[in-house]
């Protein structure tokens, strides 16, 4: 990959992963003091309404932060 595939795949990418997984949170507040790797550990208890966003966008940023380094 190029450095401007890398650099958009970075920043871009990875900021609509939170976005994302935020936005479905925002409404549960009791699943906001967990970190990204125990929300995924615990995929199972929330919402059904937002499992699968949770466990998609939240897996996506999870992945970017190991890949980038900054985990």
């Amino acid at each position: 990959m190029d450095t401007t595939t890398m650099q958009i795949r970075r920043e871009k990418h990875h900021q609509a992963y939170i976005t994302s997984l935020n936005a479905a949170l925002k409404p549960y507040p009791e699943l906001h003091d967990f970190n990204i790797e125990e929300l995924l550990r615990r995929c199972n208890e929330p919402p059904v309404t937002i499992r699968q966003t949770v466990q998609n966008q939240g897996g996506g940023h999870l992945h970017l932060q190991v890949f980038f380094g900054k985990f």
